[in-house]
């Protein structure tokens, strides 16, 4: 129970407030580093605790098959190998997180917004020809990719940019209810999971 309530609380949370973003309607820019935090903070208790207890789960469950049924001192269960799988998957998801931290550092996330709301904040500012816009129709996002100069001007048009789109408003559209009932639907399967588990020791008790 607390396990479950570890891995998807996060992801609940993070959800939620994704799907209030794209409810209000008022457009908000925040760099790629910065959607990634969100994303891997919704993540932290499926990455850091899930795949840990889940080489964990799988050690167990061939431990008792090669009990029963298997060859005496198994390959598979040697504990350096399970070492190397432990150190291998931290190496995995840092190594990971390392890739998209850079690939995401000259990116700008902008939802919800269409193409022509966020060129007409773009026209308000300064370097804004050194961007190429992506637009994901579906989601009503924008993503900007920073191609040249530096980190500085970069850092300044984004922020003119955002000031530009703090004077506008989009439609909400209807991608706000999936996260938001995702998120409300965790959170009433862990309230659940909680209150039922709390009923039964209380009766065992």
């Amino acid at each position: 129970m607390i396990l479950w309530t570890i891995y998807l609380m996060p992801l609940a949370f993070y959800l939620i407030s994704l799907g209030q973003q794209f409810q209000l309607g008022r457009p908000k820019l925040i760099s790629g580093q910065h959607d990634l935090i969100r994303l891997l903070s919704g993540l932290s208790g499926l990455v850091l605790i899930g795949g840990p207890r889940l080489l964990g789960h799988l050690h167990t469950k061939w431990s008792i098959w090669a009990m029963v049924e298997g060859p005496r001192d198994p390959w598979f269960l040697a504990p350096d190998l399970w070492v190397v799988l432990m150190l291998g998957y931290m190496v995995v998801v840092m190594g990971l997180v390392g890739w998209l931290w850079k690939t995401r550092a000259n990116l700008f996330l902008i939802c919800p917004a269409d193409e022509i709301l966020v060129k007409e904040a773009m026209g308000k500012a300064s370097g804004w020809d050194s961007f190429v816009l992506w637009v994901d129709k579906p989601f009503s996002c924008v993503e900007l990719h920073w191609t040249k100069g530096s980190v500085d001007q970069r850092d300044q048009a984004g922020k003119e940019i955002q000031k530009a789109l703090l004077e506008m408003k989009t439609k909400p559209g209807w991608f706000w209810v999936l996260p938001v009932g995702i998120g409300l639907g965790l959170l009433g399967f862990l309230a659940t999971l909680n209150l039922s588990t709390a009923w039964w020791i209380l009766k065992a008790g």
